[in-house]
């Protein structure tokens, strides 16, 4: 829920601590095959059908982590972390409490040792000594710790031939999982229903109120990605009547083209598309080397440039842009409305400014514009734009390699050429080290330097 109370029973809710910046969003049918075969690999065929996920409805949350990681939150409790790990370049799952007192009820096998101690200690090494019982195997890498007396009391992993305690939990009576057979999105949006109203209202007033203070010819800057595809339905709630901006960068992937395409016939709008020179962007690449998180040189020439050509031709406008304070912490300090330094000639304004992921798809999915979202999201993606933005994870350039094999053989023959011509190993392009311009993260040069 969304609030602490239920639309629909007027119960209280229970409250669900996320990591942060808590910006969790819907477990779709793709994410739900994928954890279902990953929890199956590794722990078995029993514990995936006995967990039952494709008849539940959960959450993902994002994590901070190189790779791509999320909390999976089932039932009210996280129940594991999955991540894309970059040594292996595959995806793992960490089971949480939740999951490990889930398996000791569900399965005779679960993976677990047993100390012949009570207590243990955060990071504290354990050595063969200290274990009573052991039931994992070579490929097991997280596993449950109990105590002598058969409490679970912490997470354990393999470390240089001892176990490596990740987490203590001294409270040995929550987080069991206790869940419905089965559970609906439906259900979900009568339980939120008003809170939904209320966002909504909210943003419909907010949008009326600054066009009448403004009086700008306005236009929803849309790039293909649900947060813009709900400043657009708001738009029209408002009674705005918006033009469309569209700015393509000529990096898009061919499922934003198409929804693009697919909104501009949806709802008939007068659309305005400023296109980047691909030429200046590849003349670019070759003399500075590609675009990276500390040297996004990509935004002015491909986004910025664009922008401001269509815009400096309609004189004064308002660009309602689907801008989320959860989404980075920059964003998190940026005004609902605000002018952008590079087009002069238009003032910003987002009406979700506070608004979290979870929100975005509820709204969604209140107004039954599921049909209407870019297929990305749906295959696994939280973000849509170019197909080799260097924000991008590893997970997600994975993802487009596999989908659009051809895209990415033109980047990776880019960066080959730019690579040897400087000297660069194989490395910078295996794990997209030309992501960054001046200094790599610790843990993946550390890696790299074993």
């Amino acid at each position: 829920m969304l609030g602490e109370e239920c639309g629909e029973c007027e119960d209280r809710g229970e409250f669900v601590p996320l990591s942060r910046a808590a910006d969790a969003r819907p477990a779709f049918n793709n994410d739900v095959a994928f954890i279902e075969k990953l929890i199956r690999c590794t722990y078995g065929n029993r514990v995936a059908k006995t967990l039952n996920l494709k008849n539940q409805i959960f959450l993902l949350n994002r994590l901070p982590y190189l790779g791509k990681a999320y909390e999976i939150v089932l039932a009210g409790k996280v129940l594991a972390h999955i991540f894309f790990d970059i040594f292996s370049l595959s995806w793992k799952i960490k089971p949480l409490k939740a999951l490990l007192k889930f398996m000791e009820e569900a399965a005779t096998d679960h993976f677990h040792i047993t100390l012949n101690k009570e207590k243990i200690g955060k990071h504290e090494l354990l050595d063969e000594s200290d274990i009573k019982k052991s039931n994992i195997n070579e490929s097991t890498e997280y596993f449950g710790i109990y105590s002598k007396d058969n409490k679970l009391i912490g997470l354990g992993c393999k470390s240089e031939g001892k176990i490596l305690v990740l987490r203590v939990w001294k409270n040995h009576g929550d987080e069991e999982l206790s869940f419905k057979k089965e559970s609906s999105w439906k259900t979900v949006l009568k339980a939120n229903r008003w809170q939904i109203e209320v966002l909504r209202s909210r943003a419909c007033k907010f949008l009326s109120k600054t066009v009448e203070r403004f009086r700008r010819e306005a236009f929803v800057s849309y790039s293909g990605g649900k947060d813009s595809l709900a400043c657009l339905l708001l738009s029209l709630q408002a009674g705005i009547d918006p033009k469309m901006l569209f700015i393509d960068t000529c990096l898009e992937m061919p499922e934003t083209i198409r929804n693009v395409n697919l909104i501009v016939e949806r709802f008939g709008l007068d659309s305005y598309v400023g296109k980047a020179e691909i030429g200046r962007f590849w003349e670019k690449f070759y003399a500075v080397g590609p675009p990276a998180r500390d040297f996004r040189w990509c935004s002015r020439l491909c986004k910025l440039e664009p922008t401001n050509k269509v815009l400096s031709k309609l004189g004064e406008t308002l660009c309602i842009v689907g801008q989320r304070r959860a989404e980075s912490f920059k964003r998190a300090s940026s005004p609902d409305v605000w002018r952008n330094p590079y087009v002069k000639k238009s003032i910003n304004v987002t009406p979700i400014s506070g608004w979290k992921a979870l929100h975005i798809w509820l709204f969604i999915m209140s107004e039954k514009a599921e049909g209407l979202v870019n297929e990305l999201y749906f295959r696994g993606f939280d973000r849509v734009g170019c197909y080799m933005c260097p924000s991008a994870t590893l997970a997600d350039m994975h993802k487009v390699k596999e989908w659009h094999p051809k895209l990415w053989s033109n980047w990776e023959e880019a960066l080959k050429e730019w690579g040897i011509k400087n000297s660069l190993n194989e490395n910078w392009i295996k794990y997209a080290l030309w992501r960054w311009r001046k200094r790599i993260p610790k843990t993946l040069k550390a890696f790299l330097e074993k």
